[in-house]
């Protein structure tokens, strides 16, 4: 910052934020913040405990002391002299006891790696509105206790990959808005029963072991009326257990209906051949769906009449075999997928054959701008892609045929092809519809020997700039016969290709 600027800044902030270096208006501080080194913290702690008034408190720690632990100095000595402390961010700061501030409003932990579990004493905060946990790596389980703070209105607790139990107190926080990971576990903690009470739930929220739900009590109202959940995400980490179960995959799937307004929605691991009834009704404002190793699933459901889907992804869906009319859901009013931005199709092994009936301008897919396809090696019967509106193509681990599927890719700016068997050449119907092309990038395609047939003119591909072609065995040249170049070609990068031959007039 500017050496005015930071003037003008602390002018006009004087009496409320404070830098460091300025200890004559420590009294008079409301926020503070600290960078995080370990000489200024145990040599100014004394100066620290000046700011009587102090609200906010925000330690800042640089990527390199990452890890470090934090004076019991500063936790244990300071935070209790600052009775007017509301905020505390210890973002990335290591330590294995709480503070003990009963006044706290909003405690930040995330990234602690030290945290095995909170402590029973958490309820001491009793003011705590808001609490993060979010990155602590180690937290394998949530105390009881965390069911007295009963103004608690945020628990972020997302990315606590460990974690495996939360007590059924947590149920008790009637005002809670915010709690992005719930766990089902097969010990008795917090269930279905405890998720229908928290009635002001919102945001984001991921539900994992849904293989131990054993009965079905509390399962059809516990999402339907959570009006403010914007993101839900259902994961089962097992196969459920069909003899101690009362209910089975379907059929709990098919009562788990959340609000209408929901905006994404993912599905992990479910086990059920069918999808429930509800996914492609009525969610008039969902617009990203993933469905991911759901390993029993024979068919889509109708994704297609989702008026506003912007984003599919279908990831090791590992039995269905053929696309067809049963994901646009051609019996509804609307035109399938015509507000589709994005689709990825990974590790659909089995799958062979993607039939549509009609694509391009005001049909299927009219408005789709990426597409991605990986490890589909045996997708090879494919209705012709027209495809006018794609700007980012990408296949991975597919058939050469399916190359040949898709027509006029006349907004196409790049294309990515990695590993595609049997593609010897781009063939010249594909070419020519590149007239959009920017940039061209072919990898480990081992029987490519051209980049495009004898007969191929260039003169439609008028900005195409850089061509990077990688680990290509038996690539001989660029064109069959006559090389020639596309006119406004900035960068050619020929790597790993033992046999290439350079054109005429450049050197390799």
């Amino acid at each position: 910052m500017h050496d005015l600027v930071s003037d003008l800044a602390c002018y006009i902030a004087e009496g409320t934020c404070d830098r460091w270096d300025l200890k004559k208006f420590l009294e008079k501080v409301r926020q503070l913040s600290i960078p995080f080194q370990e000489y200024e913290i145990s040599g100014k702690s004394n100066d620290l405990s000046q700011a009587k008034g102090l609200r906010t408190l925000l330690f800042l720690i640089e990527p390199k002391y990452f890890g470090k632990r934090i004076s019991r100095k500063i936790l244990h000595d300071l935070l209790p002299k600052l009775r007017h402390i509301r905020v505390l961010s210890l973002i990335n700061v290591c330590f294995r006891k709480l503070p003990d501030s009963t006044h706290l409003r909003y405690l930040n932990l995330s990234g602690n790696a030290d945290i095995m579990a909170l402590p029973n004493s958490l309820d001491r905060l009793i003011w705590l509105e808001t609490l993060s946990i979010r990155y602590c790596l180690c937290i394998s389980r949530l105390p009881k206790s965390l069911g007295n703070l009963c103004y608690l209105r945020h628990l972020e607790n997302s990315d606590t990959y460990k974690l495996e139990y939360i007590p059924c107190e947590v149920g008790k926080l009637k005002y809670l808005q915010t709690l992005q990971e719930v766990v089902f576990s097969k010990k008795r903690g917090f269930g279905l029963k405890e998720l229908e009470n928290l009635k002001h739930l919102g945001g984001s929220l991921t539900i994992r072991g849904l293989e131990n739900v054993i009965s079905r009590e509390g399962v059809e109202g516990c999402l339907r009326d959570k009006k403010n959940l914007r993101k839900l995400k259902l994961v089962w980490d097992e196969v459920i257990d069909s003899i101690t179960n009362e209910i089975s995959e379907e059929d709990f799937l098919e009562c788990l209906r959340p609000h209408e307004d929901l905006r994404e929605l993912g599905i992990n691991g479910f086990h059920g051949s069918r999808f429930p009834s509800w996914i492609g009704h009525h969610y008039t404002a969902l617009f990203q769906v993933v469905l991911s190793h759901c390993s029993n699933s024979t068919c889509l459901p109708p994704l297609g009449q989702l008026p506003n889907l912007k984003r599919l992804m279908i990831k090791h869906l590992d039995n269905v075999t053929c696309i067809g009319d049963e994901l646009y859901g051609h019996g509804g009013t609307s035109i399938p997928f015509s507000k589709l931005e994005f689709l990825a199709l990974y590790s659909m092994r089995k799958l062979r054959k993607w039939c549509i009936s009609s694509t391009g301008e005001g049909g299927v897919f009219s408005s789709l701008q990426g597409l991605s396809i990986n490890d589909c090696a045996k997708l090879e019967d494919v209705s012709p892609l027209f495809l006018g509106s794609l700007r980012m193509l990408k296949l991975t681990c597919c058939s050469g045929v399916l190359v040949k599927s898709f027509r006029a890719l006349s907004s196409l700016t790049h294309f990515v092809a990695k590993n595609i068997s049997g593609l010897c050449y781009l063939s010249d119907e594909f070419v020519q519809s590149l007239s959009s092309l920017e940039r061209l990038e072919i990898n480990k395609c081992n029987e490519l020997e051209w980049l495009w047939a004898e007969d191929t003119t260039l003169e439609h591909v008028t900005r195409l700039k850089s061509i990077e072609i990688r680990d290509c065995g038996k690539l001989r040249s660029l064109g069959h016969g006559k090389q020639h170049l596309p006119c406004k070609l900035e960068v050619l990068r020929i790597e790993n290709c033992p046999l290439f031959v350079a054109p005429d007039g450049m050197v390799r």
